[in-house]
């Protein structure tokens, strides 16, 4: 695989959503909650051997500061969602090739995820991306939750629990706008110093 995990900051132009006074409040986001299918921490996936799509994978993580620094998280592919070209339009990234994000397509993917062992705030989120059939690895972006569109709402926020399952929102791209994305891979170069640094989950 080419390339490493690069996470592009994106702020909005403009004001994108208005507020009237006495509007309806946000629905509360789904509760995360225990499940009790979940792999053991101890089944870690082979970076060898694509996890099922579909299916849980057992990665490891580190998070630099937390206490304790070490992670193991359940981790699973959710809906995939293709948006469309020109969508960002709106949206001028703070660091990387601005244009590119404007004209970018991007694939909204929920993430599933639980911490099953270590620290408790451990996220894979940020970690995710995807590559296309040549390897080439898509850009994560990072947008306001008002541009996150995936097919399922992300939980709650601030779960600390283990083994509770969490849902959260990839924003990705590719540079090429005909890449589609062929596998998901989490990345860790810390958690997996060799190889592709990777853990890849099959699309």
């Amino acid at each position: 695989m080419r390339g490493g995990v690069r996470l592009i900051a994106a702020a909005v132009l403009g004001v994108l959503l208005t507020s009237c006074a006495g509007g309806d409040e946000e629905p509360e986001p789904p509760r995360a909650t225990v499940n009790p299918a979940l792999p053991a921490a101890t089944a870690l996936s082979d970076p060898a051997t694509p996890v099922p799509a579909g299916t849980f994978g057992v990665v490891k993580s580190h998070s630099t500061g937390d206490t304790p620094p070490e992670g193991v998280l359940a981790v699973k592919v959710g809906k995939v969602r293709r948006g469309e070209a020109g969508e960002f339009k709106d949206v001028k990234s703070l660091t990387g090739n601005s244009t590119a994000v404007q004209r970018a397509t991007p694939y909204f993917v929920n993430v599933h995820y639980a911490v099953l062992a270590g620290d408790p705030h451990a996220s894979p989120v940020r970690k995710f991306t995807a590559v296309d059939a040549a390897g080439t690895r898509a850009n994560a972006l990072s947008v306001p939750d008002s541009l996150e569109k995936c097919e399922d709402p992300a939980t709650e926020q601030g779960v600390t629990e283990l083994r509770a399952e969490q849902v959260r929102c990839a924003v990705l791209y590719f540079d090429d706008p005909a890449a589609t994305p062929a596998a998901f891979v989490y990345a860790d170069r810390t958690a997996y110093p060799d190889g592709d640094h990777a853990v890849r989950f099959a699309a």
